[in-house]
């Protein structure tokens, strides 16, 4: 079992090595960044984002996305 302490200690890419290891057991693991302030009416309200994590679970082929699309910056 994973802790919570023992996750902070994995691999900051955590949340890719989760879903190859889990992937096959029928478990998704996804992670979706949010470079927004929440709005209601707007784009950026609570459905547009429930709505592209849905579309993660159910996709099952995204890991790893920002909402909104290049929100965040890669290093």
């Amino acid at each position: 079992m994973i802790t919570q302490k023992k996750l902070a200690d994995l691999d900051p890419k955590r949340d890719l090595i989760l879903h190859a290891d889990l992937s096959d057991k029928g478990i998704h693991v996804g992670h979706l960044s949010l470079g927004i302030m929440m709005k209601l009416g707007t784009q950026t309200d609570l459905i547009y984002v429930a709505d592209t994590w849905y579309y993660m679970f159910e996709e099952k082929e995204i890991v790893e996305d920002t909402y909104p699309k290049g929100a965040i910056r890669k290093q």
